[in-house]
């Protein structure tokens, strides 16, 4: 089967935030959800350092995230249209040329709460490699991904 290209990239540019998959202190999981940038194939996120999963990210940098289906847009609820990869999380330096660059970009995106929360100090830009996953387009339509390269502009 040849991966469908063109709808993973619909399914992403569709949706506005991801879902974060990552192990508390305790080891016990945390689901959790935040708005997302895409760029050149990798995902960034801008996290609070009151939020539950930053300290796990700084802590663990393996993280699961899912792009999915939302319900009302599916045929089946079965057979959501899912991306999933494990991502290695790095927390970028918000004083670095090219964390503005990408901050600025996903300003433009996510819109006026942005600005507000850009404001603030307890939120930092996180870069989200994807190292392999999986496109799920509906039954018996699975790809296994080896990174997120073929997401780049």
């Amino acid at each position: 089967m040849t991966l469908p290209v063109e709808k993973i990239k619909q399914l992403v540019q569709s949706q506005r935030s991801l879902h974060l998959s990552t192990i508390n202190e305790d080891l016990s999981p945390l689901s959790s959800y935040a708005p997302f940038y895409l760029e050149d194939g990798l995902f960034y996120v801008f996290l609070s350092r009151l939020a539950s999963h930053y300290e796990n990210l700084v802590r663990s940098p393996k993280v699961s995230i899912m792009i999915i289906e939302d319900d009302a847009d599916c045929s089946d609820i079965f057979a959501r249209q899912r991306l999933e990869f494990l991502c290695k999380a790095n927390v970028m330096a918000s004083e670095h040329a090219e964390s503005d660059a990408i901050l600025s970009r996903f300003e433009t995106k996510a819109g006026e709460t942005f600005s507000l929360l850009r404001s603030l100090p307890d939120f930092s830009l996180f870069q989200l490699s994807p190292m392999r996953g999986s496109f799920v387009e509906g039954f018996g339509r699975a790809f296994e991904l080896k990174n997120g390269h073929f997401l780049q502009s």
